[in-house]
């Protein structure tokens, strides 16, 4: 992938405009035609000295979603309200694809001018997304008046280290990495109980313990689904112990755990009164079992790709945000503003 790239910076919206199209001018003016390929225009907002990596992350994804991508750049030292400078990339091939990528240098302290300048620089004829690279909670003013402008708002949970970043969020257009990547796991774990002769024992859950490494947010994202598809009631006695009341009436506890020298979830047990069932992740493969004291069930399943440009995109392969997401949350946020009697977790080992 080739780039052409504007050396002096810009000031405004309308001198990015008038240098792109000066870079469009200059590559049309060469022997093959020129193919100028936009659907979008994805907006993302991260620290400055992720600007590189960014932007060459960004690059493999454009065949399978081609966009203006506007880059806001934030960092607390920089002067003026932004500097800006405005790039062609190519995809070469017969036919080459050309795409705009657009930097844009900015102070946070600063969001007026740079919220006007996003909001000239994208096309009202094409949908558009604000994918936040930063803590959900992060310049929330101006996180907010972005997500304003846009149709869909990204996060990464993971960025986070509170569960109180649920109800800090936005609803219900947000969407978030950290969903996306547990998904695998939702499939295995709901695949545990196909069996009929097994599916009751979901009614029956007194203890679930999830191992994870990195951040927590995938853990309370799979708690978060456990309570709305269960029916189950919940409350938060700190970030790594819940309890969950189940629609019977029975008090259950759910268990998060920290795994060191890893990433993400690791191991997701369910227990019944008689059943034990787990999800487990092993090298470089993904374990799927149930075990009790008759049964012995396993599945073992490759690993999938868990890079963040991987996951944006298949964000936004959907035309609207995933409604176990938002139900998921919902339960989250409940759990949020509710207290539990510890007594009245104790139950028989």
């Amino acid at each position: 992938m080739m780039s052409h790239e504007v050396a002096h910076p810009l000031q405004d919206a309308r001198d990015i405009e008038a240098e792109l199209r000066r870079l469009w001018r200059s590559v049309s003016s060469q022997a093959k035609p020129v193919m100028r390929a936009r659907v979008m225009t994805l907006v993302v907002v991260t620290e400055a000295r992720d600007e590189a990596k960014i932007a060459a992350e960004l690059s493999t994804m454009m065949a399978r979603h081609p966009a203006r991508t506007i880059l806001l750049l934030m960092d607390e030292a920089h002067e003026g309200a932004f500097d800006a400078s405005a790039t062609l990339f190519c995809l070469p091939g017969d036919h080459p694809l050309y795409m705009e990528q657009i930097h844009l240098h900015s102070s946070p302290r600063s969001p007026q001018r740079l919220v006007s300048a996003v909001r000239l620089l994208l096309d009202p004829s094409l949908p558009s997304a604000l994918w936040w690279l930063l803590p959900a909670t992060a310049y929330s003013t101006d996180r907010d008046a972005l997500a304003a402008l846009t149709d869909r708002h990204i996060i990464d949970s993971r960025l986070g280290d509170d569960p109180s970043l649920f109800r800090a969020l936005p609803a219900p257009s947000v969407e978030d990495l950290a969903w996306e990547e547990s998904e695998r796991w939702r499939e295995m774990v709901a695949a545990l109980f196909d069996d009929p002769a097994q599916t009751p024992q979901l009614d029956r859950l007194t203890q679930v313990t999830l191992v994870q490494g990195g951040a927590a947010a995938e853990g309370w994202l799979m708690v978060g689904w456990l309570a709305a598809q269960l029916g189950w009631s919940l409350s938060m006695i700190s970030p790594s112990e819940w309890a969950f009341l189940r629609p019977d009436g029975e008090w259950g506890k759910i268990r998060l755990k920290q795994a060191a020298a890893a990433e993400g979830l690791q191991q997701i047990r369910l227990e019944s009164a008689t059943q034990r069932f787990e999800v487990a992740r092993k090298d470089e493969f993904v374990t799927c079992g149930r075990r009790s004291k008759t049964t012995d069930y396993q599945i073992v399943l490759p690993s999938h790709d868990r890079s963040r440009t991987t996951l944006l995109s298949r964000v936004l392969d959907r035309v609207h945000p995933d409604p176990l997401y938002q139900a998921s949350r919902r339960a989250l946020m409940a759990a949020l503003m509710t207290n539990v009697d510890s007594s009245k977790l104790q139950r028989k080992e």
